[in-house]
């Protein structure tokens, strides 16, 4: 029966089975079972999250190991929290081809305007 389902059911299947038993053990041992991909982005600022999105976008492969080393890093206090800048630097040490969204902006008289509004 399990070989006639698509590739990406068996998966879901097999997902939603593994929680419900990290669940099980959870309350049966008091201990919670701490996700690396939700303690990273708590520890990551909006930059970093962007960047960190792109990367799981393009790159889903390398995204979940990259993840994985962050959370090792974070649970040993070698990092304390994320910034983009790191996670730039990182990037482009991997020689990934991910580049942080650009944003100018125009002050005028101490207040943000558009373009037009800054060349008159």
């Amino acid at each position: 029966m399990s070989e006639d389902l698509p590739d990406t059911l068996k998966l879901k299947l097999m997902k939603r089975i593994m929680n419900k038993a990290a669940r099980e053990w959870e309350k049966t041992t008091g201990r919670s079972v701490e996700d690396p991909e939700q303690l990273v982005r708590a520890n990551s600022d909006e930059k970093a999250l962007e960047l960190l999105d792109k990367i799981k976008l393009k790159y889903p492969e390398i995204y979940s190991v990259l993840i994985s080393e962050l959370y090792r890093a974070i649970k040993s206090g070698k990092i304390a929290s994320m910034s983009g800048t790191l996670v730039y630097n990182i990037i482009t040490m991997l020689n990934l081809d991910v580049k942080p969204d650009i944003k100018i902006k125009f002050v005028k008289r101490g207040r943000e305007v558009g373009l037009r509004d800054y060349i008159e």
